[in-house]
């Protein structure tokens, strides 16, 4: 907080949600801000051609505009057992060699 203007900015990607326990809203940690002073950036800059047609593929209503950068493209991998698909999650998370195999 800066002490002369007693002031906060916040930066950071809420619909992210890359560590538990991260908040979804504003209002969980009783937190308002106006909306004329809240900046909403309307471009992803780190998402790659392949990864934003993988989310609109999935029924997200999001564009995919020119120029974006193509990327690595998606593996979309189908697991039918529940129990092979948390199996998959895991030994990908670990980086596992031992992924495609599953």
């Amino acid at each position: 907080m800066d002490q002369g203007t007693k002031s906060l900015i916040y930066v950071g990607d809420m619909a992210q949600q890359t560590q538990l326990g991260t908040i979804k809203s504003w209002q969980e940690i009783n937190e308002f801000i106006e909306p004329t002073r809240r900046v909403v950036l309307q471009k992803v800059y780190r998402n790659t051609e392949y990864i934003l047609k993988y989310i609109k593929s999935l029924g997200y209503d999001i564009q995919v505009t020119d120029g974006v950068k193509k990327g690595v493209p998606v593996m979309e991998k189908v697991l039918a057992d529940k129990e092979r698909e948390l199996n998959y999650v895991e030994e990908l998370a670990k980086g596992s060699k031992n992924v495609m195999s599953l």
